[in-house]
């Protein structure tokens, strides 16, 4: 997606002929896939992204900014006759947003179309955004069941407001491939039908994920497995802009899990990254390097040992 974030949104129009006046808009890639993907890059991960842009000038923009942080992009397709998709994004002064958005090429996507004949050569197959293609649900299931045969991790964000309203319905023929379950408490509630968050994460859990990590903004976030829950409390960093929060922290959670990091050190790291992308307009903005990222983790956090 193209994000066009517009800063300053003290409230939203009360009907159809209202101004509402704002700060400063900043363009920049979005979509939950692409935000991931640039955080991998700039942590230094090998990346590859699945994807659509159209061809148009946002879609070779895309592609550039994509390529400009390391991320492989020949899975990155371009429809023909189609724009790409876009999101006008409205930022509170207290850095919370809400979004408009256009599809736009990625309502054209198919996972068929995707080659993904070396299945064995990645680590994770990550899924992120799953209720923006509806369309491509009963392929991108298949392709699921076939990187879980080849011993791939599969990881998972619903990342987005289901407007169909299926939920449950739409998610429960994945949740038993799925190692790592990303969700915040909104999405967990709604998905599960319970008000408390262990029973909704238990939920998950009896259906089959390996394990389901709650995003709770400026509470951090909650891992719950096979063992006692594990909560890990967020650094105290400014907030400008919580667009691409979640994306950032899901990357930085798999980055440190890929290197056999346990679900502490996994937290810590990922609420490092992703506050510290708070405090920079954009969702991807303010993604740190590894070793920022690192050495602002060790002043965040007691580790119980030392990582690298």
């Amino acid at each position: 997606m193209l994000d066009i974030l517009v800063s300053g949104v003290g409230k939203l129009p009360e009907h159809w002929e209202e101004t509402v006046f704002a700060g400063k808009f900043f363009p920049s890639i979005g979509g939950g896939a692409a935000n991931s993907a640039i955080t991998l890059g700039r942590l230094g991960a090998v990346v590859e992204i699945a994807g659509k842009t159209g061809d148009d000038s946002f879609g070779e923009l895309i592609n550039a900014e994509l390529c400009n942080n390391g991320v492989l992009t020949g899975n990155l397709l371009c429809q023909e006759k189609t724009p790409s998709g876009l999101a006008i994004g409205l930022v509170n002064p207290e850095g919370k947003r809400c979004f408009i958005t256009s599809r736009g090429a990625n309502d054209t996507l198919h996972p068929g179309e995707f080659n993904f004949s070396a299945k064995k050569q990645f680590g994770v197959f990550f899924v992120n955004g799953f209720f923006q293609f509806p369309q491509a649900e009963g392929a991108l299931l298949k392709l699921s069941k076939e990187f879980r045969q080849a011993r791939v991790k599969i990881a998972f964000d619903m990342a987005s407001w289901d407007a169909s309203g299926r939920w449950m319905g739409a998610v429960a023929p994945f949740v038993p491939h799925i190692s790592c379950f990303f969700c915040n408490t909104t999405q967990l509630k709604i998905l599960t039908g319970q008000e408390d968050q262990k029973r909704g994460a238990k939920f998950l859990l009896e259906q089959g994920a390996g394990e389901v990590i709650v995003k709770m903004g400026p509470l951090g976030c909650t891992v719950y497995g096979s063992d006692q829950p594990i909560h890990t409390g967020a650094p105290d960093l400014p907030v400008v802009d919580t667009t691409g929060a979640g994306d950032s922290f899901d990357a930085a959670y798999l980055f440190a899990l890929s290197k056999g990091w346990t679900p502490f050190e996994c937290s810590a790291f990922g609420n490092t990254v992703a506050g510290i992308n708070c405090g920079s307009f954009g969702a991807t903005g303010g993604v740190p390097d590894y070793k920022t990222a690192l050495r602002e983790m060790a002043r965040y956090y007691t580790l119980p040992r030392e990582v690298s």
